[in-house]
């Protein structure tokens, strides 16, 4: 029994651990999973919540899995078993093991605002993982249109020649539009998030995908369009570039999380009056 708890304790522990590592951020559900596993209580908010209590950390009250083996080792404080420095060093380790866990539950809990898909203040280390997996979803989509227009026989031959018209910007041929799409999705984007950070991300990348992002929704509008081929209007086309817009701005979304517009002052007002 002892040893079932036991090794239940530590592939929870270890699971817990490793989702905290995960790229991209930990998936919040799955911590908060583990945290009830092994300490039972309250469950863990799935939101940022400024009321929610404080984690209990009194060793001899934890609940679920390190409960149960506390019970079973008889780790209580004070406990009537103890008789040797052994065994007081064993209640020694477990109650630095639950400060530690209660510890880590209760930074979880603060820090959650920093995790989750919709969350506004990102880190850019867990951020740029979903970032360069949407861009390889974009630059997939841009693969899918061409199929698209391949099956109602518009071929690359065709596509280089048939011009799409847009509001406040030039014409342009949709081979062109749906190659630079592609081309910054693959190259472009990823080395300038990877070589100027949040800065980047502010002040190249996201202009781009604004840009892309509304020049893909203007290509869909027939108003706009002059003479193209029947197999353009078809539903099956209207469909593969309106998924190649919302991954655009699905991409657009994760951007404005972790966006720098101007680079932070190196020294304030007080600070450059003491200099002078």
């Amino acid at each position: 029994m002892v040893g079932a708890l036991r090794d239940i304790v530590r592939s929870q522990l270890t699971q817990l651990t490793g989702e905290m590592g995960y790229p991209g951020g930990p998936r919040i559900s799955r911590v908060n999973q583990y945290f009830h596993l092994l300490l039972g209580g309250e469950p863990l908010p799935n939101q940022p919540e400024r009321n929610f209590p404080a984690v209990p950390s009194d060793p001899d009250k934890v609940k679920g899995s390190v409960g149960r083996l506390r019970d079973e080792l008889q780790l209580q404080s004070f406990s009537r078993y103890v008789n040797s420095v052994e065994d007081e060093q064993d209640i020694t380790n477990y109650r630095i093991f639950c400060d530690y866990l209660t510890s880590l539950a209760q930074s979880w809990v603060n820090n959650l605002k920093f995790f989750g898909l919709d969350t506004k203040h990102a880190f850019l280390g867990s951020q740029l993982v979903l970032i360069s997996r949407q861009l390889s979803v974009v630059a997939d989509t841009v693969d899918e249109v061409r199929f698209t227009l391949d099956s109602v026989f518009i071929g690359d031959a065709e596509r280089q020649t048939l011009q799409l018209n847009f509001g406040s910007d030039p014409a342009m041929f949709i081979e062109d539009l749906l190659s630079w799409t592609q081309s910054f999705a693959k190259d472009e984007g990823p080395q300038l998030i990877q070589t100027s950070g949040k800065l980047g991300v502010g002040d190249g990348f996201l202009p781009i995908v604004e840009k892309l992002h509304r020049l893909v929704g203007e290509a869909q509008d027939p108003l706009k369009q002059g003479k193209l081929p029947d197999g353009y209007r078809t539903k099956r086309v209207k469909n593969s570039l309106h998924d190649l817009e919302s991954q655009l701005a699905e991409l657009k979304r994760l951007a404005e999380g972790v966006k720098m517009i101007k680079p932070p002052l190196v020294f304030d007002g007080q600070d450059r009056d003491h200099v002078a």
